[in-house]
């Protein structure tokens, strides 16, 4: 993958978008399952919950009641342990994406298969610090989005266990700037369009996809970097 800019700086959240469009496209056939298949047990995720309204018999105040049957309980656990088994494969992908390596089935599952417990458990290790970093104050969760971004791509890349993946993952973020802090956010604005009236809800899901390969995209140019011992970036600019 090409730089964008001619002096190897870390190019923008916004910039990211086409080559984040490429990387994707790369093993497009593969990501399109897992999103599909999630989209349908999605569906019926929904389908089993439902909502009543409750009235109050003294003070009349209104308010509403999420409800959810056998079938909308077991469809919600079948849809967790979904998304935890294709986590780490859908990862994977988007770093081989991101290096212009395409790859089938068979070799995804093979290649991938020494991650995933790593990457769950890297997963569940990060939650927990964005879910402390939130309770504490804003400020904490914003540096704690923008040091662990990309800390699954360091992890297959360099065959890391979680601390370290997650120790090089803050040293470099730190040295390449606020760049993997704007790329969530910029992901968030996305999001937003799901509000533009009646055909929201597939731009969105649209945009979302397309920039799905962003976090691994800058994983590449941040590796490009001369990064110096302390992980302190040696040349890079950066902006919005």
């Amino acid at each position: 993958m090409s730089d964008i800019s001619p002096n190897n700086r870390i190019p923008s959240a916004i910039e990211l978008f086409a080559p984040s469009v490429k990387a994707v496209k790369v093993n497009l056939k593969i990501l399109l399952v897992f999103v599909v298949a999630s989209g349908v047990l999605g569906y019926f995720v929904n389908k089993g919950f439902h909502y009543t309204t409750y009235v109050n018999p003294v003070t009349g105040y209104k308010s509403v009641r999420l409800h959810y049957g056998t079938q909308g309980g077991v469809m919600a656990l079948l849809g967790t342990c979904f998304s935890l088994v294709t986590y780490p494969m859908y990862t994977f992908l988007q770093l081989s994406g991101a290096k212009g390596k395409h790859m089938t089935f068979r070799e995804m599952l093979a290649e991938s298969k020494p991650y995933w417990l790593r990457l769950i458990g890297l997963l569940f290790v990060s939650m927990f610090i964005y879910m402390i970093s939130a309770i504490l104050l804003l400020v904490p969760v914003i540096f704690a989005l923008r040091n662990y971004l990309l800390a699954p791509y360091f992890m297959i890349d360099k065959n890391l266990g979680v601390g370290e993946a997650l120790r090089q993952s803050k040293a470099y973020s730190s040295a390449s700037g606020w760049v993997p802090f704007w790329v969530v956010l910029f992901a968030g604005a996305l999001a937003l369009t799901q509000f533009i009236p009646y055909v929201g809800y597939v731009i969105s899901s649209g945009l979302a996809f397309a920039y799905s390969a962003a976090p691994a995209v800058l994983y590449s140019y941040v590796c490009k970097v001369n990064v110096s011992g302390q992980g302190k970036v040696n040349a890079w600019s950066v902006d919005f």
